[in-house]
This record gives C-alpha cells, sequence and structure tokens, in this order.
C-alpha cells in the first residue's frame, strides 16, 4: 500500500519512520542465528550418520562422471549451506556473511567428527577384515570426497565472498583444509596398511626352501598388486599424489623392518 503512486502526493515515506525498530530487527536475527545454529549442527549429525550407514554396505560406492568414488555426503551438506545462504542474501549483505561465516564454523566441527568416524570405520575393520566388504572403495570414497569438500567451498567463496572479505576468512578456510589433508592421509596410509596385510604372508615366503622348491608366492603378489592398483586409480589426482609419496615412505620404513 505504502508503495501506491496514488498516495506519492500525500505521503513521502522518507519522513516515515521504519514499520519495525532496530532492536526488534536485531533480536529477530539473533533468534534466526541461533535457530539456523542448531538446524545445521543437527542436518550435519544427520547427514553423517547415513554416510556411516553407506559405508557398510556390500555394493561400491557410486561414482563421479569422471570415475572417481564418492559418497553423496559432500554434495548434502554444500545444498544445505547453499539454500541458507539464498535466503540470507535475499535479506541483507550483513546476514549473508554471518550465515556463510556460521557455515564454515560449523563445517570446521563437522569435519574433526569425520576424521574421527574414518579412523573408528579403520579400527572396526581391522578388528574383522571380512565385516566390511568395501571397506578398500569406501576408503578411497573417503579420500575422495576430502577433495570435494575443498572445491565446494572454493565454489561458495567464489559465490558469496568479495575479495576482501576472502581475504579476512582465509585463515578459517586454512584450518578446514587441514583437517581434510589430514583425513585424506589418514585414509591413504589405512590403504596402504591394507594392501601390506595381504602381501605379508607372502613376501615372508620369499627367499624361503618353500619359496626354493616351488611357490605362487610371486604370482600371487603381483596379482594382489594389480587388484589393489585398479581400486586406488579410482582416488583423485590431488590425493592420488600424496598417496604415491606415502607409498614411497611406506615402502622405505617396511625395508628397515
Amino acid at each position: 500500500m505504502m508503495g501506491n503512486p496514488e498516495l506519492a502526493p500525500e505521503v513521502d515515506v522518507n519522513f516515515l519512520p521504519p514499520l519495525v525498530s532496530q532492536d526488534v530487527v536485531d533480536d529477530l536475527l539473533n533468534t534466526y542465528m541461533s535457530t539456523l545454529t542448531t538446524n545445521i549442527i543437527g542436518w550435519l549429525r544427520k547427514a553423517l550418520e547415513t554416510d556411516k550407514k553407506d559405508w557398510l554396505k556390500e555394493n561400491e560406492p557410486e561414482s563421479d562422471q569422471d570415475g572417481y568414488y564418492q559418497t553423496t555426503l559432500p554434495a548434502i551438506v554444500f545444498q544445505m549451506f547453499e539454500q541458507n545462504l539464498q535466503v540470507a542474501t535475499q535479506i541483507s549483505e550483513d546476514l549473508k556473511i554471518k550465515v556463510l561465516h556460521l557455515c564454515l564454523q560449523q563445517m570446521s566441527t563437522f569435519l574433526i567428527r569425520y576424521k574421527d568416524e574414518a579412523h573408528l570405520y579403520k579400527e572396526e575393520h581391522l578388528r574383522n577384515r571380512q565385516y566390511h566388504p568395501c571397506y578398500v572403495h569406501y576408503m578411497v570414497a573417503i579420500i575422495n570426497n576430502c577433495q570435494t569438500f575443498k572445491e565446494s567451498i572454493v565454489s561458495l567463496k567464489k559465490k558469496y565472498l568479495t575479495p576482501v572479505m576472502e581475504d579476512i576468512m582465509a585463515s578459517s578456510h586454512a584450518c578446514i583444509y587441514a583437517v581434510l589433508d589430514d583425513v585424506a592421509k589418514e585414509g591413504c596410509l589405512s590403504l596402504l596398511d591394507e594392501v601390506f596385510m595381504d602381501l605379508e604372508p607372502h613376501l615372508n615366503e620369499l627367499m624361503t626352501r618353500k619359496w626354493l622348491a616351488g611357490s605362487n608366492a610371486v604370482d600371487t603378489i603381483c596379482v594382489t598388486v594389480e587388484d589393489y592398483f585398479h581400486d586406488f586409480a579410482r582416488i583423485k589426482k590431488p590425493y592420488k599424489k600424496v598417496f604415491a609419496e606415502l607409498n614411497l615412505e611406506y615402502l622405505r620404513v617396511q625395508s628397515c623392518v
């Protein structure tokens, strides 16, 4: 009604006070942020619990368009962030920045739990290696998810942050990237442990009387390594390089034992 052109000669809206006082607006925004924080924590917890259930499946995880293993966790998390940022953008620039900061803050906390759950997944598997039939495939997916998380964070920054704000929030992003790298590194080491646990009895057989008398140890080692190679080819390139470097270090340490 206030925008009706017929009222323009009668009322100058520039001289009217705000319909809602600033104190009320601040209270509403504080309530909104508090509720959003609670909701995001709950959504992230539920998303991780759903992802953990997938780790126990007997079928391989899905692959992206390039054939790399992945789970739906990163897509679910960032779709949630995107939806809330779109709402905040329509309200004000200040609220948009606050919501983005909240999302990244909760993301940092969430990833620490993600790291802990991935470690527990490894420990449970080691207690009974027959219990998780697709352990290797899902560990590869967990590693790849770390790269997807990084790419999604970069995308959000480009879309919702000015260069100045990006510089201000750079330290928090660095912390998130460090946790993701830790998750991926531990995942890579878990995969190497898996390979050498399978190879150990056959490696121990080499240069023994049994081996000299006739043994399939070398053939078994070659077939085992080839099988794992096909699985590890599904690791995304940034972490495939990390995996290769860890593999060399792992071999160096094992040769000294």
